[in-house]
């Protein structure tokens, strides 16, 4: 059992092997990959200095599922390049839930984890900014959470990918802001101000 919660939770969306490395079966871009770790990592533990929960997100597809087959049949649930990447910060007290689809509420612990620790605000981190990220997102907001996605802690196939997706989000009702602001004013007590996705 961890420390209480302060109502922040940050999730880690889908920052698998497969996905990040320039080797894996569905990889983001890689001019993308060196700023989405440092920012990411920069969160994480930022989060978990101020006492906000972390949970990792990953995909765990079965290896008959006609819908990975486009992504080259990635993210295989036991197989190598579904584990998270190792670059990426762990943080030895938070959960992980595995997810079948681009919804990470998809699976329904996801949901309860939230509710016992009594989360009321999410961050979001983590690929593709213009699926799985984006589709969790609304996940999220549709359960009545506030949302902020971390512009410089997310990820797509390119550049112009992942400033639309940042600006279908803000549209959605999240809002858009880079770690350092999240952690100082979200983090911080004092009510998030930021213009619109970079």
């Amino acid at each position: 059992m961890g420390a209480p919660s302060n109502g922040h939770a940050l999730l880690v969306v889908d920052m698998q092997t497969d996905l990040l490395a320039a080797d894996g079966r569905f990889p983001v871009g890689q001019a993308q990959v060196g700023g989405l770790l440092a920012a990411t990592n920069a969160a994480i533990e930022g989060a978990h200095e101020r006492g906000a929960k972390v949970a990792y997100i990953s995909n765990a597809y079965h290896p008959w599922d006609p819908g990975n087959l486009f992504r080259g049949g990635c993210c295989v649930r036991g197989r190598p390049g579904s584990e998270v990447d190792e670059r990426v910060r762990r943080d030895p007290d938070a959960p992980s839930f595995d997810k079948w689809r681009g919804n990470a509420f998809c699976n329904a612990s996801l949901a309860a984890w939230l509710e016992q620790e009594g989360i009321v605000s999410l961050a979001v981190a983590g690929v593709y900014a213009d699926a799985c990220v984006l589709w969790t997102v609304k996940g999220a907001l549709g359960r009545g959470l506030r949302v902020t996605v971390l512009e410089d802690a997310v990820a797509a196939a390119h550049d112009a990918a992942r400033r639309k997706a940042l600006l279908k989000m803000e549209g959605a009702g999240a809002t858009v802001a880079p770690v350092e602001v999240w952690l100082r004013s979200e983090m911080g007590g004092s009510r998030l101000r930021v213009s619109g996705p970079g």
